[in-house]
């Protein structure tokens, strides 16, 4: 998208309305909802992160903060359960944490999400330091490929592009 100028127009995409959709609800219904099993005192609905120092910015569904202090992000996807957590998910979190060490001085060890297809299961997910080093490195391709204007590489599998909104123009 910062290179080839092509906006992504997430908004024409069925699977990403419809995630929108469940967002919005959760943040309505579940506003005073403190996770107790979890010992949450408190939570951030929705909170708009920037992080210069990574180059990142976005929402997160919820911060969550326990008791000892803990922040945790959580995630609702629209998606079931099936007993495999995707890379994409740790990444994601990943870099919900290191908006969150950036912010609010917190080290994320975990985070969750909710797979809101298999009656809002909620999972953990352990995050470590191997998992911030790779989005780290991640994070430092994407910055080399904006600066220098070039297309990225291409995955070795087709199936990752079925999704991708530059699949009909990736080379």
């Amino acid at each position: 998208m910062q290179v080839m100028k092509v906006p992504q127009h997430e908004e024409k995409r069925e699977k990403v309305l419809a995630g929108r959709n469940i967002h919005e609800r959760k943040a309505e219904e579940n506003a005073g909802y403190l996770r107790k099993r979890l010992d949450v005192k408190e939570k951030i609905i929705e909170p708009y992160l920037v992080s210069p120092k990574y180059h990142l910015k976005g929402i997160v569904d919820e911060v969550l903060i326990t008791g000892s202090g803990e922040y945790i992000a959580l995630d609702y996807k629209f998606a079931e359960y099936k007993e495999v957590l995707f890379d994409t998910y740790k990444t994601q979190l990943s870099i919900y944490g290191l908006c969150l060490r950036d912010i609010y001085k917190a080290e994320m060890v975990r985070g969750f999400i909710v797979f809101t297809r298999s009656s809002n299961k909620l999972v953990e997910v352990p995050l470590s330091k191997d998992d911030y080093r790779k989005v780290a490195g991640i994070l430092n391709e994407m910055l080399e490929i904006i600066q220098a204007e070039m297309y990225p590489k291409g995955k070795r599998s087709r199936n990752k592009c079925a999704d991708c909104t530059y699949r009909k123009l990736c080379v």
